[in-house]
């Protein structure tokens, strides 16, 4: 009897602890509701996105992708995805894109682009605030080189323009004035490029209207004359050869070369820090300016306001001074704000010839029609020693048959 009573209570007490370890169980388990609460993962948000196209290739490729990087680091809100378009096919590309209702929102391109879309309504143009405010950082000519009909159309953010290189381990100096440069070529040498854009600046130093807006040439036959004549006589003195073979110059048998600065990149491989830069020199006192080609960025016509604001703030960091040195380093093409490049000379002498600059015509027609003509008659009269005035009639004859 004993033992079959406590058999039972032994067996009321397994029951009862095992009753009291599944409650303690329970209770350890985590409210289910609290669970899903704490598992839930935060609602992802979705970045803006800055759609660009451009030209680029090599390092103007390299380094525009390195801006888009630095942009998104700066503001991590915003997607910046940039398209490679080949040029040849751009124009139609990007044409039937905003046609059919897409297209990309902002585009980098030929300032030569700005009047042909503008015109074709493609494009819209910046707010003028906007253009005020990026003044500040450019000189007057560069923001002229992309205005249509006074109207923001474009913003510049590289530029190409004419300098004058020389080699330091033969020359003492820049040349600051005419004199000078005669002086030095006869003394070591110059090589010119037979075109109108290395030469420009014999046109420019006795009148600056070349095309209005509509394509309309502006020459004056005296004034042509005048031009070709000055090219015809220096070409005459001792040491200066009109030449396009710049291995004369690189080579050090010539001491001087007036080219692009879009040639930078290629003559400081050849020549390293020999290489020197320079404004063009003065002529009786004067300025003799540069011309001024562009490239600058487009604002699609199908631009929404979310992007219109996102491009603000990329074009601004595009234009500021550390961006701005970037584009240089990485490329060596000019920028047009000049405030950190990191080359001392080229950064003072760069900045003058921006500022003291001619804008290049912004209609196609400069450059399929006014050029091809002018650069027929700087060859006349250097290389075949035609006469200016034949050579003027010419260009006369060229440019209406063009229009």
């Amino acid at each position: 009897m004993f033992w079959s009573k406590l058999q039972s209570i032994l067996f009321c007490l397994v029951l009862l602890a095992l009753l009291l370890a599944g409650c303690a169980e329970d209770s350890d388990k985590p409210d289910q509701s609290a669970v899903a609460d704490q598992t839930a993962v935060a609602p992802t948000v979705t970045p803006d996105v800055l759609v660009i196209w451009h030209t680029y290739t090599g390092p103007e490729q390299a380094a525009l992708e390195q801006i888009r990087t630095d942009f998104e680091v700066a503001h991590p809100d915003i997607d910046v995805q940039v398209n490679y378009v080949e040029a040849a096919t751009f124009q139609d590309e990007y044409r039937n894109a905003v046609l059919g209702g897409a297209g990309p929102d902002l585009i980098f391109a030929p300032s030569e682009w700005l009047s042909l879309f503008a015109a074709e309504g493609i494009i819209v143009s910046f707010d003028n605030v906007l253009l005020e405010q990026l003044h500040d950082v450019m000189p007057e000519p560069v923001a002229q080189a992309a205005l249509v009909d006074d109207t923001p159309y474009g913003i510049a953010f590289s530029a190409d323009f004419t300098t004058l290189y020389y080699n330091r381990t033969l020359l003492p100096k820049q040349p600051e004035t005419f004199s000078e440069l005669i002086f030095f070529a006869e003394k070591a040498g110059l090589t010119i490029p037979p075109t109108f854009r290395a030469t420009s600046g014999f046109y420019l130093f006795y009148d600056t209207q070349l095309m209005d807006s509509s394509g309309a040439s502006l020459l004056r036959p005296s004034k042509v004359e005048l031009y070709l004549a000055t090219v015809k006589a220096f070409a005459e003195y001792p040491g200066i050869v009109f030449s396009s073979d710049r291995q004369v110059f690189l080579q050090g048998q010539s001491s001087m070369l007036v080219a692009s600065s879009a040639d930078y990149a290629a003559l400081r491989d050849g020549l390293g820090d020999s290489l020197g830069v320079a404004r063009l020199p003065e002529r009786d006192g004067q300025v003799v300016p540069s011309l001024i080609t562009v490239r600058v960025v487009m604002q699609s016509l199908n631009i929404t306001q979310a992007a219109r604001e996102n491009a603000v703030l990329f074009l601004t960091f595009l234009l500021s001074p550390g961006t701005q040195n970037l584009w240089f380093e990485q490329t060596y093409r000019a920028p047009v704000a000049m405030f950190e490049v990191s080359d001392e000379t080229v950064r003072v002498e760069w900045d003058y010839s921006l500022r003291n600059g001619v804008p290049s015509p912004l209609h196609p027609d400069f450059a399929g029609v006014m050029l091809p003509v002018l650069d027929q008659a700087v060859e006349a009269v250097t290389l075949e020693g035609a006469d200016p005035v034949i050579a003027t009639e010419s260009v006369m004859a060229g440019i209406l048959l063009g229009e």
